[in-house]
């Protein structure tokens, strides 16, 4: 009876924690890298091109529209004045929008398989903390 009080009492504590912010994660959309920083509100979180990646932003996530500004290898943050409708940080997902041009990127994270998917249709995976790349693969 003891163990099994132990065992619960154990169960219990875990299933509240509560997660540490900012939470870290590498992204990998094919041959491109993101940092992405979750943070406890919108406002803290963003989005950024790896150093590793000489790609721009636009050419993963669709094509540059003139006049309305390049994102290069900016950091794209999740603000309030993108209209923000939905942040949600759960035990098993991810969810955030940031604004990129006219349009809205929406990001799935799954915290269970590291899946990330970039509506639309972008679709990669995540490793926890910032990545460093300093070896070749070959």
């Amino acid at each position: 009876m003891k163990h099994l009080i132990i065992i619960l009492a154990l169960f219990v504590g875990n299933t509240f924690a509560e997660d540490k912010f900012p939470i870290k994660l590498t992204c990998e959309f094919g041959d491109t890298s993101f940092l992405v920083n979750v943070g406890s509100i919108p406002r803290t979180t963003w989005v950024e091109l790896h150093p590793s990646s000489k790609r721009e932003l636009n050419a993963v996530f669709g094509p540059y529209q003139p006049n309305l500004g390049q994102l290069g290898d900016k950091r794209i943050y999740a603000r309030k004045g993108n209209k923000f409708k939905q942040f949600i940080v759960t035990e098993n997902r991810i969810e955030f929008k940031v604004k990129r041009n006219l349009d809205e990127i929406i990001f799935f994270i799954n915290r269970l398989s590291g899946g990330i998917t970039a509506y639309p249709g972008t679709h990669g995976q995540c490793f926890k903390g910032f990545k460093e790349y300093k070896e070749r693969k070959f």
